[in-house]
């Protein structure tokens, strides 16, 4: 695989702190509505 992946992170926020609960490759519907909604 090759050239820029998009990901998925499941995560909360603690006592000012981020904590990443899950990673994972973004679906086709997932990478499609970060492309739209960050398009330049």
């Amino acid at each position: 695989m090759s050239g820029p992946q998009v990901l998925t992170a499941v995560y909360t926020e603690r006592a000012e702190q981020i904590r990443i609960i899950r990673g994972r490759g973004a679906t086709k519907n997932e990478q499609d509505l970060y492309y739209r909604e960050n398009a330049t």
